[in-house]
């Protein structure tokens, strides 16, 4: 049977049951095509990716107009965020959305009974399994899998097990680069979400130059010019 779990409640829970339920393939293109006179063919401008529409259809059954006035009580409680919270569908199992309510639904009795359409709206990419672990242990790196189905940004921690000259973090096309000695022992972060490299955990801005990695989907490879223990924190994610 189709459920669906909407900020940690589940449909089933409330009585609801899941007639239907339509996705969009992938999300919303906010690229446009811009066309100069003389030059055969658009421009392609690329632009972030938009939103996602997630549509569902319940089934409510109630008894009488207080009963009606009940569930629909406990839905709208069930349905109103001030966030986008998770919503999780039954045959997407370890993946979920995260999504808000923006359009009004109406809950009209017909025969004791009401179908009604809830539309969330949704971030654009789908979210998977987190991951925290160890790649690499006093290594110079490796190759690692991320499974999901579009780039994921990554928290790196690497710990020199050796003394270095200069520090050099390479994955797949992506280098960063620390104009600066670092000893066994260090602890160097690259946080490719928030733009950051830190030492020991002070903020490093003119000694770094290059590009913060992101994790690609499928076989990555990872390099560092000394022998280092590499941890990595990201989540899959997937179109």
């Amino acid at each position: 049977m189709k459920y669906v779990i909407f900020n940690g409640k589940s449909s089933q829970d409330l009585g609801l049951r899941v007639m239907s339920w339509t996705r969009q393939i992938l999300p919303s293109s906010r690229d446009s095509l811009e066309y100069i006179e003389g030059v055969d063919g658009p421009i392609h401008i690329g632009k972030p990716l938009g939103s996602r529409i997630v549509s569902i259809t319940f089934e409510a059954s109630f008894s009488n107009d207080e009963e009606r006035a009940d569930v629909q009580s406990r839905v709208a409680q069930w349905l109103f965020t001030r966030e986008f919270a998770k919503l999780e569908l039954s045959d997407e199992p370890g993946l979920y959305y995260m999504a808000k309510v923006l359009d009004d639904s109406d809950l009209d009795p017909e025969y004791f009974r009401a179908e009604f359409e809830v539309v969330f709206t949704c971030q654009p990419l789908k979210f998977g399994a987190e991951h925290d672990e160890d790649l690499f242990t006093n290594s110079l790196g490796g190759v690692f899998t991320n499974p999901g189905t579009y780039d994921s940004r990554a928290l790196f921690t690497i710990r020199p097990t050796a003394d270095a000259d200069s520090f050099e973090f390479r994955v797949n096309d992506a280098t960063i680069s620390y104009d600066g000695e670092v000893v066994a022992g260090d602890t160097i972060t690259v946080d490719s979400k928030s733009l950051e490299f830190r030492l020991n955990g002070d903020l490093m801005i003119m000694e770094v130059s290059g590009y913060f990695p992101i994790i690609k989907p499928g076989n990555n490879e990872l390099v560092v010019n000394v022998q280092s223990d590499v941890h990595a924190k990201w989540q899959e994610l997937y179109l």
